[in-house]
């Protein structure tokens, strides 16, 4: 059972007093035990940009030992909030209303900002954000400074400082189980055989430092000795080399061979194309297959289990996709995606995001910018809780309209293009680095069943390399 600091425990005794039949904003819950004017302290999370801002008043910043000791408190507070929410005693929800907003604004004194263009005022004393690292006051003096958040520390402040917060009657059970656990005393009896302890641990100490001296005097002489002979040696070495050279220098030069880089194939599945994999053979020189594992926040392909399992069966490599959901809640979908695959060995395919037209439902009106900023949410959450770094499947007009953002960039691409030229089109984002997987076609026949066949280029272990 997890041990509680103070800070901990009064952070539990304030959330086992919320409604526990309730959803509230996580931030009220926030700002009336961490994030008040009176303490100094401030959050302002820009979702939109991918990091979130921790403010302190001057007197905290400036001051190094006291900035330390606040980051690392709040660093523990969003890592106390994601053990509760991973162990069952609370669950923090990001509807559609949260995942709209592209900035949020904790603390007890701010009155619901406004984002706009311009400065944005945030209480009624008229303070004020126009720099994403500073706040002002009306005479424009810095009264606070921050401390920025990105990456994988911005995953973890998304997820669990906004949203709606419901919290489990068996967090009270953290504060008995406390109070009720064993403390260790030390008896006399045990300082008594330390103190022994001790003095024979010296007493063995000098003893194997003798030793030591006897055997390095000794081992000196021995090794002196051997110097002369390893030296002649060395020279005759260095002169039977020098032959050797001089022989190669006279040899004539012949230019390595450039080969092309092989093309392996492979092809993706789903249930729609049933039992396809049993009629895999040699014969049909695939490399790889990769197969459809979820989609949404709560699918998974029937056939996922099956296909993942006969994969390996086959001797062949495997990599798994997950089908987007642009309506759903990007958290959520990645942690869905992550929990069915499981562990990937060093031979699979990284995890791999679907993104397409068929991800936006007909019924959802999608905001570009919000979608990129929801899919880079999935990409870095996926990567974390896998460990590999994740693959974008897309089509060049939908990379074109929606993937705009080069931090897109840094993910392999596998495009589909069917076409019967050399090179498949790919967004302009990949355009200066190229594709990993090309779905070339979706009518491969395989023993008289259409499917899509995948291309990639280069040596059979790069198909499963990050």
């Amino acid at each position: 059972m997890r041990k509680l600091t103070d800070l901990e425990k009064s952070w539990v005794k304030s959330l086992s007093e919320l409604p526990p039949s309730a959803n509230q904003p996580i931030a009220a819950w926030l700002e009336t035990v961490f994030f008040k004017e009176a303490d100094g302290r401030a959050l302002i999370i820009q979702a939109s940009e991918g990091f979130a801002v921790l403010f302190l008043t001057n007197e905290l910043f400036n001051d190094e030992t006291k900035k330390a000791a606040q980051v690392s408190q709040f660093s523990e507070l969003v890592s106390f909030l994601q053990y509760l929410h991973r162990e069952g005693y609370l669950s923090i929800n990001r509807g559609k209303a949260t995942r709209d907003k592209s900035m949020f604004f904790i603390q007890d004194d701010f009155i619901d900002p406004k984002t706009q263009n311009g400065p944005i005022v945030l209480n009624a004393k008229g303070e004020y954000t126009d720099n994403p690292h500073k706040i002002l006051d009306t005479k424009k003096n810095t009264i606070y400074q921050g401390v920025r958040f990105d990456y994988d520390q911005f995953d973890a402040v998304l997820s669990t400082c906004t949203g709606s917060v419901l919290v489990s009657g068996a967090i009270r059970q953290l504060l008995e189980d406390d109070q009720h656990a064993p403390h260790k005393t030390r008896d006399s009896g045990t300082v008594h055989w330390n103190v022994i302890s001790v003095w024979v641990a010296i007493l063995a100490a000098i003893l194997c430092l003798f030793i030591y001296l006897h055997y390095r005097s000794t081992h000196h002489m021995r090794a002196l000795s051997l110097v002369d002979y390893k030296q002649d040696q060395l020279s005759s070495r260095l002169d039977s080399m020098n032959g050797h050279l001089e022989q190669l220098a006279s040899q004539p030069y012949a230019a390595p061979v450039q080969t092309k880089p092989a093309t392996h194939r492979g092809i993706d599945i789903s249930r729609w194309n049933g039992d396809i994999l049993q009629a895999v053979d040699q014969q049909d020189r695939l490399s790889f297959v990769i197969c459809k594992a979820t989609q949404g926040k709560s699918y998974v392909d029937p056939d996922f289990h099956t296909n993942w399992k006969l994969i390996t069966e086959k001797g062949l490599i495997r990599g798994a996709y997950h089908f987007y959901d642009a309506s759903q809640d990007p958290m959520d979908q990645a942690e869905h995606f992550a929990k069915t695959l499981g562990e990937l060995t060093s031979t699979d395919i990284g995890p791999i995001l679907d993104i397409e037209p068929e991800s936006i439902p007909a019924d959802f009106e999608v905001d570009p910018l919000q979608l990129q900023v929801d899919l880079y949410i999935f990409l870095r959450h996926v990567e974390r809780l896998s460990g590999r770094k994740p693959i974008i499947y897309t089509d060049p007009s939908f990379g074109n309209q929606y993937l705009t953002n080069e931090k897109f960039g840094q993910y392999a691409l596998w495009v589909a293009d069917y076409t019967d030229a050399a090179q498949p089109t790919i967004p302009r984002i990949w355009s200066g680095k190229g594709y990993k997987f090309w779905q070339k076609s979706a009518s491969y026949d395989l023993d008289s069943h259409p499917t899509d066949l995948d291309l990639f280029k280069g040596e059979r272990a790069e198909i499963y390399r990050d």
